[in-house]
């Protein structure tokens, strides 16, 4: 790999954007007027008016925006090293089942095991640009879940809503996380691989 030169830098910063001008105040047709409001039949008894005095002032013009700022610039990329000439197969790590489905099935759970390293710089020809730390493939984690239910009680009376996740960890053991409502109980056993 020394004789490997990468130039993996991060983008450029984007332009910060111009700032907007401030629009301008609404204007008053008229300052000052009056409105007169009469009530009943004019020369009866109960005939009034009133006047009423109004004003308006003018909208101020908003202010100016302020220029944003230039963005950030991209990171540097990464090195992955796998050491083998077969391409890894896809991640599956985790499942997300309803309980109802879970008996008399199988569920294959992989995923790839990577360790983070310093000193790519070091391993790659002088000059080279890219982020110092690395990601190495360890190995490939295998395991699968089979649920064996001998309650009275049909699995498959559970509604569909509640479901079951299956997570595998880095120890090949699945942890099962059911609904916060269902209470369960029973043992797990991990056979060839198999929990």
């Amino acid at each position: 790999m020394r004789n490997i030169y990468v130039r993996a830098e991060g983008g450029r910063t984007g332009r910060a954007g111009r700032s907007g001008y401030g629009g301008e105040g609404c204007q008053c047709e008229s300052h000052h007027w009056t409105k007169t409001t009469c009530t009943g039949n004019s020369g009866s008894p109960d005939y009034s008016c009133q006047t009423e005095k109004f004003s308006c002032r003018d909208g101020k013009d908003g202010r100016d925006g302020r220029d944003g700022r230039d963005g950030n610039p991209g990171s540097l990329g990464t090195l992955a090293i796998i050491n083998s000439i077969e391409p890894l197969s896809p991640d599956q790590p985790t499942a997300t089942v309803a309980m109802s489905q879970l008996q008399g099935r199988v569920f294959p759970l992989s995923k790839n095991k990577w360790q983070t390293r310093s000193g790519a710089t070091s391993l790659l020809a002088p000059g080279s640009i890219i982020d110092n730390q690395y990601r190495e493939f360890v190995e490939r984690i295998e395991s699968s879940f089979e649920l064996v239910w001998r309650a009275p009680r049909s699995i498959t009376n559970f509604p569909e809503q509640q479901n079951v996740t299956l997570t595998l960890q880095d120890n090949r053991q699945v942890k099962v996380d059911f609904p916060e409502e269902v209470w369960l109980e029973g043992t797990t056993s991990q056979q060839e691989g198999r929990n």
